[in-house]
């Protein structure tokens, strides 16, 4: 930040978590080169499977919005799309299109009305309406909500603000966000973005906690990378793509902090470790399961040679008094 240069252990929680744009320019998710699945936290996997169909409302899910009914649409079979209606709202029918959110179509609604809709808006939302073919429609329908958002995303977050933590109909000023747009719009972009990466790649997959941060992450991190298992896509906040990008040459961050000039080696070696991490922790479980094992022994031992004593000490009684 402000010319300076921060280091820290690459690791999930360091690279796929959100940061400030201003320490750090890049967003950053692990690839599984196996499955062709990202890796994301418990959290983003739940997120994502309650909102795979619509990138902002995972968004806004992951910023603390959830179950907020400003972008519900249990009228129209659960998501915003093309022939998506249950016709179960007055006013649709089965098979009817659903081109926004509750809170979206207020803010489209209020600002149209008011004159204060961007033209670019109103010109795709009209083309989005007139077109009759159905996949035109679907093209037509993500560039409208995108241009949307490009335009109104503070206005849409206005209103998201005030439905928070509410039930339909009983706005309470104590329940708003505290934080501006200027202060969540990175986050929220962020997100939108890891949204799309996921969408691209087909879903998501947890990682194990115990390799999600500290030195036994960077350890995983840098041994899967290097095995060739996973690989680092990264995509700067300016751009609409993301791409792989290599950790040997890269000029903004080098992740791993080594040149990989004997490639084949140090795959071996990274395979060694990885490998060799998996049996020290299957010893280790083998250690404690004879630990256990041999307490219960040394238990046993002294229960029985309890009752032993006491069974010679009636005996000697038994033959003291008859004796």
């Amino acid at each position: 930040k402000s010319g300076d240069t921060y280091r820290v252990d690459a690791n999930f929680s360091s690279l796929c978590e959100y940061a400030d744009p201003d320490v750090r320019t890049q967003a950053y998710v692990l690839h599984d080169n196996l499955s062709g699945l990202i890796y994301t936290s418990q959290e983003v996997a739940d997120t994502y499977e309650n909102f795979d169909n619509d990138k902002y409302a995972f968004a806004y899910a992951m910023l603390g919005f959830e179950g907020h009914f400003g972008f519900t649409y249990t009228h129209c079979g659960g998501q915003v799309g093309i022939n998506t209606c249950n016709a179960s709202m007055p006013g649709l029918a089965l098979g009817d299109d659903l081109y926004m959110t509750e809170a979206e179509q207020k803010v489209y609604d209020y600002l149209d009305t008011n004159g204060l809709l961007n033209s670019d808006v109103k010109d795709k939302y009209l083309e989005l309406t007139g077109a009759t073919d159905d996949n035109e429609r679907v093209k037509l329908l993500e560039e409208f909500r995108d241009l949307f958002y490009e335009k109104h995303a503070e206005d849409i977050y206005a209103e998201m603000n005030i439905n928070k933590n509410q039930a339909e109909g009983t706005p309470d000023p104590a329940t708003l966000d505290e934080r501006k747009w200027s202060e969540i719009s990175n986050e929220f972009k962020y997100y939108v973005h890891l949204w799309e990466a996921i969408n691209e790649a087909g879903g998501c997959k947890v990682i194990d906690s115990e390799f999600e941060s500290g030195d036994k992450g960077t350890k995983w991190l840098t041994n899967m990378v290097q095995a060739g298992v996973i690989s680092i896509w990264t995509r700067d906040f300016v751009k609409k793509e993301w791409s792989e990008t290599n950790v040997a040459t890269s000029t903004n961050n080098n992740y791993l902090q080594e040149e990989q000039d004997e490639k084949d080696l140090k795959k071996a070696e990274a395979k060694y470790e990885y490998e060799l991490d998996k049996i020290n922790a299957k010893d280790t479980k083998f250690d404690t399961e004879l630990d256990k094992l041999e307490t219960e022994r040394t238990t046993i031992t002294t229960q029985m040679d309890s009752i032993k004593k006491v069974k010679d000490d009636n005996i000697d009684r038994t033959f003291g008094i008859f004796g």
